[in-house]
Formats: structure tokens, C-alpha cells, sequence
């Protein structure tokens, strides 16, 4: 299936098959390696061949023989970049009969599997009426609000509609054949082949010239600005690139409107893009700052941040981005700009997000606070309405605030504290260390909290010492450095810890004898299983009461190893089945005398609910080894083997080099044993596995680590 010559490559590269009912299209598996897999009968009916004739066949005995050798690399290109699309569109495909006739079709390709499609479905339909689909596609086109132009690999002009005529004035007869670079500034012209020449190396959807201002020619030598959008189409043997053109000169009229608006602000104001380079600087934000316009066009806003801000600043912007709204910039805290003489001024910041079709902007708006004093009262107040304890504290370690709670919490009055040395309030024992941590917290300063996980502890005028909670926020100043300090006292809530902790030690007492109860009582029903043995003769029955008294002890045992144990949810699985095995060994003498018996164990903890459901497949296991494996005095060994596979996955083997099983006998030895451990697998969402081995028989319970 090959195309077979041009025809009308500007106007037919989008057309779409006539839409044919699904029972008159014919229609092809085919895999990567060109192999039919399947065929339908409207495809046999098409091409003469019966379907056990194609299937597992080459694709290209369908060829025509002068296409045949060319189909192959097209195909591999196909399955290179898999996507839904026609086959040679615009071009004459012919697929070959099996009595040789050539008939034309349209083809269309669809990769199944997605993405990493290793198989494509062909649809094939005969190439009746495509002269009245193309009809139709001319006609959309005129008919396009958007100028739209079909390019060449060679830069040469396949296609015009008339929007494209009018936009940049020009006959269509004028246009066609000749090189696209006509519609572009002479200036552009040179480097316009080179980024053409890229595009087609990779030719992908997109809009062209992302973040640039782009501009076209008219044949009146008027040059306008335009936005240009790129889909490249594949013809089969060539592809070819449709350009939608538009006008965007209202649009850069209004952005000049915008620009002119925010020059005029009494504000000063940025315009800053997600990189966090400035793209636009009013006159109000030169004079803020001190620098020229020029001076600040496409910089990194970080210049107008203080030093000791900057590193943190991208985060922060970031921040903004990945959830912009119109809001002020660093709400309760004092913030700053750096300009050009080195000095830094207090500013309030307000943020307000600016979406564009191709980037998300930012309009800061920034206002020069220095004469506000009132700032000043109102964080004074704010502080002392706190329902904490709050100090500000300089970078020397003086308290320079204090509130009326902080007053109420150490017993001092406020003219007491200020300008002493925080250390008076930390107990004499920490007291040495303190100001090298004060000192380390200036060095990285950020709001946290003090001393993550240890206690803490202030200390009152009467010498008591409560425990607190410490928080830090720093607060740049044009005076220096200082940290507020949001202290709460923790005391109502240690009590309230220190009796859920006597509590829960309660509940762990309670829990040890309910595994002593359970273990207890599992040993009474083990006993009666014991004493109805001693008064049964029937050896099947005997056998069934064994059975469950080997399952109740293994369960029993796990709550044995809990209560004994200080973890009350949890069991040390390696010595539990060192435990269990010896029991059982002892529970079936004297086979198990006959037998070598061989431990190797990882160590593998698991909680209750997944230990006594292995324990159970453990014993059914090992009590089938000694039961079934070893008849007529024979001796042997088993081994029993646990593997730990991540960190909470294991594996459980046993294995004997006893009789084995028989090939007829399938599951049968201990079946209703075997169906247990297979439910019980099913339980511990694992799997069970019985193998015949050399000699004897293999089990094994796997449960894999969750994903």
C-alpha cells in the first residue's frame, strides 16, 4: 500500500475518508515487523485473498511491486512516532489483488496498545467520491476565520485561502510556489530558513516563536505583528507544515494601552515573568529604586531583594505561581527593597497574577513605607493582644518587647525584662548553650519552631520551671535582626500526656491477659481433642483429632509468644517456628525420631493477624511431612526454610525427601490440609505452591512485599 504520485498536496493534506459503514470496511491487524495478524471479510472480499492466506503473511505482498522495497522503511516509521492518521494523505494509494489488479484506496492507520503501539489496525476503503472530500475541504478552508498557508520542507508556498490573500495582500497566484520567507521583513528572512529547516527535523504541533514578538510583510511593504501556529501533516512521502496566521495589532494596541496605564501609576510597579525576570519597569519604580529602566529590563527581580532574602526568594515566587491570586506579599512581616546606592527601604508589596496565552505574568505593585510609624504601633498592639507569650528579642540577646502575657507567665513585670539578656529566662542547666544556638539561629533564620523534638522548658521569677513551646519568627529591621518569640506553657497538657500514658500502660496489662486468656483457653480445646483421642479407635478419626489439636497449639502458641512478649501485636516468626516444629516433632513420634530435621530461618516479625494464619499453613505442612512422606519405617530429612523478601514479605518452605507424590495423585496427599493452606494463602494475600522436587515434595507459602 503505497502512494502513487501528488495530488493536490495544498488542499487534500486534511482530508478525512468518506465515513463508511464498519461492515463495508475492509480492515488489517498488522504487527511491527510488517506480519498480518488478522484480517477481516470485507478485507478479504477486497483483495481477492482467502484470510488463511494472509494471515502470518508480509503486509507488502500487498504492495504494489515498485513501492514494495519503500513500504518497509514507511512502516518502521510509522511505528517510530504511532499515531492515529491517514496513510499518504493527499497522495493516490493503491493496494495490490491477489490476481494482480491495483485498485486505489484510502487508508487510514490506528496504533493499538497507545503510545508504545507495537500493532496497527489499517482500514482500508476504495477511493470512490475523495474528489467530493476534497471539495469540501477547499471549501473549509476558504472558509477559515485565519489566514492559512500549506509550506513545503522547501519552503515553498502549496496552499493559500483567501484570508491569507487579504492579510497580506497578495493574489494567491502570486503566493503559490513561491518561498513563504516573501511574507516575512527582508531583516528575518536569513534566519527564518535555518528555524524552518529545524522544524522540519522535528516537526511537531506548536505555536511558533514562543515569548517573541513575531511580524509579517505585506506586498504594500506594511509590517504588522502576528501570532503563527504549526501542524505538520504527513503525506506519506513528504510532510508538509499548515500555518494558521493572525493579526494581532488590536491586541498590541491594547497592550501599549496597558503599558501606558502602569507608567502612570503613583505606585511603583513591576511586571515580572515566571522566570522572575522583569519584562516592564514603570517611572515610579526608577525613582524607588534609583536605577534606570534599561537597568532593570529583563534582570532577575532578586537584584531588588536584599541579600540576606535572596537565596529564600525563588521559593517564594514559586509559590506565588503554583497558586496565584491578588494578594499582599509577606502578610505580618516587615519587608524590604534593596536599591541601586546599597541601602535598603520598607515596603508593602501587593501580587496580582496576569494569565496570557503563553505565560503567567506578575504585577507587583510596590509603596514606599518609610515614614509610616503607625506600622509601628500596630505591631505593638498586635503583640500585646496575643493570648501567647511574645518577646522581641535583638540579635545580641536583649529583650526589647515584652506582652502582658509573657508579664503573667515568668512573674516578671514587663520593666524587669527589657533590655536583660534573654538567658535569665532558660534554667541554669541550659543556660551555657544558649546563646550559641541564638547566635546559630541568626546565621540561618527562618520561622520555626525551637528545640523540635526535646522538651523545653522556662524559668519563672520564683525559680519554678515550666515547660513551653517556642516559636521563632525573624523580623528584618533597619535597626538589625530580631526574632520574635511566641512561647505557650505546656503544663496542662503534659498532665493531660503523662495520664493517657498511665492509661495506655493500663490497656497493655489488659491486652497480656486476654493473650493469656485466648492461649489458655486454646489449650483447654487442645486437651479435649487430646483426651477424645485417647477414647477413639478409629485410626481416620484419630487422625482428624491430631490434625486439630496441631492447629489449635499453633495458634495458641502465638498468643503465648505475645503475651510473653513486650510487643502485644507482633511475633518474632523465626523462633515461633523453631517452637512450633520441635512440638510438632514431638506430637509425632515416633516417625519424626526417623527423620533429620533442618532449620534455616531469617529473622521475619509479623503482626498477629498474618502469624497465626501462616503458623496454621506451617503446621499443615509439616504434620503432612511426617504423616505421608515417611511411610514403612523409612527415613529421611526435611527442611524448613523462612526467607524474608523486602521488609514486609517472606517466603515459608518445606521440603522432605520422602515417597513424594505419585503423577496421578495431584493434590491428593492430606488434600483437605492443602485446600487449608491454599485459603489461608489466599488470606495472607499470597500464593501456595506444591512441587514435586528430585525426591520427595516441595511446598511453599509466598507472600510478596506490597507494592
Amino acid at each position: 500500500m503505497i502512494a502513487d504520485g501528488v495530488a493536490e498536496p495544498a488542499l487534500t493534506c486534511v482530508v478525512r475518508p468518506v465515513p463508511m459503514p464498519t461492515s463495508q470496511r475492509a480492515t488489517l491487524a498488522v504487527d511491527q515487523e510488517g506480519r498480518i495478524l488478522s484480517v477481516n471479510a470485507a478485507a478479504t472480499s477486497l483483495l481477492g485473498y482467502r484470510q488463511e492466506e494472509l494471515i502470518g503473511e508480509s503486509v507488502e505482498r500487498l504492495v504494489p511491486e515498485r513501492h514494495r522495497q519503500k513500504h518497509a522503511r514507511l512502516r518502521a516509521g510509522f511505528f517510530e512516532f504511532p499515531a492515529q492518521r491517514l496513510m499518504g494523505a493527499g497522495l493516490d494509494v493503491f493496494v495490490r489483488r491477489k490476481d494482480g489488479e491495483e485498485i486505489r484506496v484510502e487508508i487510514s492507520l490506528e496504533p493499538l496498545e497507545g503510545a508504545t503501539a507495537r500493532r496497527v489496525l489499517v482500514s482500508l476503503v476504495e477511493a470512490r467520491g475523495r474528489e467530493r472530500s476534497q471539495e469540501r475541504f477547499r471549501q473549509a478552508v476558504e472558509a477559515s476565520p485565519s489566514a492559512m498557508l500549506m509550506v513545503g520542507g522547501d519552503g515553498a508556498i502549496t496552499m493559500v485561502n483567501r484570508q491569507a490573500e487579504e492579510l497580506f495582500g497578495y493574489d494567491r497566484m502570486e503566493l503559490l510556489g513561491r518561498p513563504v520567507e516573501l511574507l516575512m521583513p527582508e531583516r528575518l528572512a536569513d534566519g527564518h530558513t535555518r528555524l524552518r529547516d529545524a522544524f522540519f527535523a522535528n516537526p511537531v504541533a506548536r505555536p511558533i516563536g514562543t515569548g517573541r514578538d513575531l511580524v509579517a510583510q505585506r506586498a504594500d511593504g506594511r509590517v504588522f505583528p502576528v501570532e503563527i501556529g504549526l501542524e505538520p501533516i504527513d503525506l506519506g512521502v513528504e510532510t508538509q507544515v499548515l500555518v494558521s496566521v493572525v493579526e494581532i495589532t488590536e491586541r498590541k494596541r491594547s497592550e501599549d494601552l496597558f503599558r501606558l496605564a502602569v507608567d502612570a501609576s503613583p505606585s511603583a510597579m513591576l511586571l515580572v515573568d515566571e522566570s522572575g525576570a522583569m519584562t516592564m519597569v514603570n517611572r515610579r519604580a526608577e525613582l524607588l529604586f534609583g536605577y534606570q529602566r534599561s537597568e532593570l529590563l529583563t534582570r532577575p527581580v532578586e537584584m531588588l531583594v536584599p541579600e540576606r532574602f535572596r537565596a529564600a526568594h525563588p521559593e517564594l515566587r514559586q509559590g506565588f505561581l503554583d497558586q496565584p491570586s491578588s494578594r499582599p506579599m509577606g502578610v505580618g512581616r516587615n519587608l524590604f527593597g534593596l536599591r541601586s546606592d546599597g541601602t535598603e527601604v520598607p515596603v508593602e508589596i501587593g501580587l496580582n497574577p496576569i494569565t496570557t496565552s503563553d505565560s503567567q505574568l506578575t504585577l507587583v505593585s510596590i509603596i514606599d513605607i518609610t515614614e509610616r510609624k503607625r506600622s509601628e504601633e500596630r505591631f505593638e498592639l498586635a503583640v500585646e493582644a496575643s493570648p501567647s507569650a511574645m518577646l522581641l528579642v535583638d540579635e545580641s540577646g536583649a529583650i526589647n518587647l515584652v506582652n502582658r502575657q509573657a508579664e503573667e507567665l515568668f512573674g516578671y513585670d514587663r520593666g524587669e525584662l527589657l533590655g536583660e539578656p534573654v538567658e535569665m529566662l532558660v534554667p541554669e542547666r541550659f543556660r551555657h548553650s544558649h546563646p550559641g544556638l541564638r547566635e546559630g539561629f541568626h546565621r540561618s533564620p527562618s520561622s520555626r519552631p525551637m528545640g523540635a523534638g526535646r522538651d523545653l522548658y522556662g524559668l519563672r521569677r520564683d525559680g519554678r520551671e515550666v515547660p513551653v513551646e517556642i516559636g521563632l519568627t525573624p523580623i528584618a529591621t533597619a535597626a538589625g535582626p530580631l526574632v520574635l518569640a511566641s512561647i505557650i506553657d505546656i503544663t496542662e497538657r503534659r498532665e493531660a500526656e503523662a495520664r493517657l500514658k498511665r492509661s495506655l500502660e493500663e490497656k497493655e496489662v489488659l491486652l497480656q491477659e486476654v493473650h493469656h486468656r485466648v492461649k489458655n483457653n486454646l489449650a483447654a480445646i487442645g486437651s479435649i481433642f487430646y483426651l477424645q483421642s485417647t477414647v477413639t479407635r478409629d485410626d481416620e478419626t484419630l487422625r482428624i483429632l491430631q490434625d486439630c489439636r496441631d492447629r489449635v497449639r499453633s495458634m495458641a502458641l502465638v498468643h503465648e509468644r505475645l503475651y510473653r512478649s513486650e510487643d502485644l501485636a507482633r511475633v518474632d516468626f523465626a523462633d515461633y517456628t523453631r517452637e512450633l516444629v520441635r512440638e510438632l516433632v514431638s506430637s509425632h513420634r515416633p516417625v519424626s525420631e526417623r527423620v533429620a530435621l533442618r532449620l534455616d530461618l531469617d529473622e521475619v516479625v509479623l503482626e498477629i493477624d498474618r502469624a497465626i494464619p501462616a503458623g496454621l499453613v506451617l503446621t499443615e505442612l509439616v504434620s503432612n511431612a511426617f504423616r505421608h512422606a515417611f511411610p514403612n519405617d523409612r527415613s529421611g530429612s526435611l527442611q524448613v526454610a523462612l526467607r524474608r523478601v523486602g521488609e514486609h514479605g517472606f517466603t515459608l518452605e518445606v521440603a522432605d525427601d520422602g515417597v513424594g507424590l505419585s503423577e496421578d495423585s495431584g493434590d491428593s496427599r492430606g488434600s483437605l490440609g492443602l485446600r487449608l493452606a491454599h485459603s489461608l494463602a489466599t488470606q495472607l494475600e499470597g500464593r501456595f505452591e506444591l512441587r514435586r522436587g528430585a525426591s520427595g515434595v516441595e511446598a511453599s507459602l509466598i507472600v510478596e512485599e506490597p507494592e
